[in-house]
């Protein structure tokens, strides 16, 4: 579609540094992501699927998730601390501001943060686009651009992630009832075993193409 397209990495996340040592308290401790418990909750498998025997780990059927490469996607967790929402929705939103007219696209936490800057930026912000968001804001009142959320597979087997989407489901309710909204749910298109890094599996340039088309239709309709 020939946007520009800039990738930023939260505090503690990716290639960031830790924040200064005076943003935490000294009873702080930091999070520490294992890989057993990534396994499960990543939804690549079930806890049990996971051994530190890579040739006798167990995925979800029809995982689309490229097995193979899961220890050297885990060996880029970092230990980060939690608490600093406010810290880090303050940068994305500066950096917004910057920037100018943009489509916000987030994952997971990154997702939730996509959708509470975009409430803080209504004349920046042209499009949303939700992968599997978690940490919705209070109102969806305060909304105002096109909405996009996408759901993978493999929700039957985790009561952690029916509680965000269930959590994610009542947000979008009350935003699809004064804007343009919309979900994209994989299984409902027939598009099996997608993992909750839906842009890591094997199918993740079909997906792409989808989010395109709909970017392609809400601008054009939003701008109109």
């Amino acid at each position: 579609m020939g946007f520009d397209v800039l990738v930023s990495d939260a505090p503690e996340r990716g290639r960031s540094p830790w924040l200064m040592m005076n943003a935490h308290s000294e009873s702080d401790f930091p999070v520490y992501r294992s890989r057993k418990e990534a396994w499960s909750v990543f939804r690549i498998g079930a806890p049990e699927g996971y051994t530190d025997d890579p040739s006798a780990r167990k995925p979800y059927s029809g995982q689309r998730f490229p097995i193979g490469a899961f220890d050297a996607f885990a060996k880029q967790f970092v230990p980060r601390w939690v608490g600093h929402t406010d810290l880090e929705l303050d940068g994305y939103t500066a950096l917004v501001q910057q920037l100018g007219p943009c489509i916000l696209v987030g994952h997971s936490q990154g997702g939730g943060y996509a959708l509470r800057v975009a409430q803080k930026c209504t004349s920046q912000v042209q499009a949303v686009v939700a992968l599997e968001p978690t940490g919705m804001p209070d109102d969806a009142r305060r909304s105002a651009a096109p909405h996009l959320f996408l759901w993978a597979d493999h929700f039957s087997y985790s009561d952690l992630w029916r509680a965000y989407r269930s959590t994610a489901q009542a947000f979008y309710s009350e935003l699809a009832t004064h804007l343009q909204a919309s979900q994209i749910d994989l299984p409902g298109l027939g598009i099996s075993g997608n993992s909750h890094f839906m842009m890591l599996d094997r199918n993740s340039r079909d997906i792409a193409v989808l989010v395109a088309k709909w970017l392609q239709c809400s601008i054009k309709a939003h701008t109109n």
